[in-house]
């Protein structure tokens, strides 16, 4: 099969390397984001899936857009099957869904209607999710409302962090796609279960950073797995922002005030339970042992 393949991310590449890897199976095209200027030297940086093409020696396109009617006759003139969506970044439209015989498949880390949106990987961990899911959807106009063709459970672990979820939910993605190209005239699309509760997986935003020490320390530690690295979580300390980077928590009760730490290994106090900090980053440091941070502010 002809495969045009869209994605940008690291989250993208396991998908990749797995369909390049296989027999029955070509990839004719590449579209991912255009390189952006990062970092303070503002160098202009490739993405993952960029990097990847290159080494793979597949063409590569990387359009700001594919709302224009250029970026459709560009993809109709490609000679595919079907068309691979793993963490693209961009709104396909209808003329493009429709463009080829299998349409547009995405790869999706939520148990669908769940988390529709941007970050369903972040918000998982945010709310503290037992367990989860990665499907391959049949891709349609909706904000990942399409039929769903393959679908692969996830149990998530009392420590697990975004970083790990995001890993293993790339690997488990990219199994199920090629399973789903291999088996695609066979299987069955099934639309999502639109009595189930929909909740909006939106993206992070730094106004979220903030913690509220009056929250569970359960809360607290979820939020801290689930928006390390980026944005980061922080307090102000000493009138800086710091940001912790790891933590754990226990449940024990306390007669202080939310917010106070209350021993020289960084644990603060919270509105249920403590919250043990492990490691932290200074604005404009890197990041350490929680116990050299306070050890070092009070030399």
């Amino acid at each position: 099969m002809k495969i045009i393949f869209m994605g940008t991310p690291e989250f993208a590449v396991p998908a990749l390397e797995e369909l390049n890897n296989a027999k029955n199976h070509q990839i004719v095209a590449i579209f991912t984001a255009k390189p952006k200027p990062k970092g303070r030297k503002m160098q202009v940086i490739k993405s993952p899936i960029h990097e990847k093409a290159i080494e793979y020696g597949i063409d590569i396109y990387t359009p700001t857009s594919l709302k224009s009617l250029d970026q459709a006759e560009l993809i109709n003139s490609i000679e595919a099957d079907v068309i691979v969506v793993a963490a693209y970044g961009f709104i396909i439209p209808q003329n493009i869904l429709d463009a080829k015989k299998y349409g547009c498949l995405n790869i999706h880390p939520s148990k669908l209607p769940k988390y529709r949106g941007a970050a369903p990987l972040q918000r998982t961990i945010i709310n503290g999710d037992k367990e989860t899911a990665v499907c391959i959807m049949q891709m349609d106009a909706g904000l990942d409302t399409g039929d769903i063709i393959l679908q692969e459970d996830l149990s998530i672990s009392s420590h697990m962090t975004v970083l790990e979820l995001h890993d293993k939910c790339a690997k488990i993605g990219a199994k199920l796609l090629l399973k789903t190209l291999d088996n695609i005239d066979n299987l069955p699309r099934t639309p999502q279960d639109n009595k189930v509760e929909t909740i909006y997986a939106h993206k992070l935003t730094k106004e979220e950073c903030e913690i509220d020490w009056q929250e569970d320390a359960y809360k607290i530690d979820c939020k801290i797995r689930g928006m390390q690295p980026w944005p980061g979580v922080f307090f102000k300390h000493q009138g800086k922002n710091l940001q912790i980077t790891t933590a754990d928590y226990s449940n024990d009760t306390h007669d202080y005030i939310a917010g106070t730490i209350i021993n020289d290994k960084f644990d603060i106090a919270c509105g249920k339970g403590i919250l043990h900090v492990k490691s932290v980053k200074p604005s404009g440091k890197k990041e350490m042992l929680a116990t050299d941070y306070l050890r070092g502010i009070k030399t």
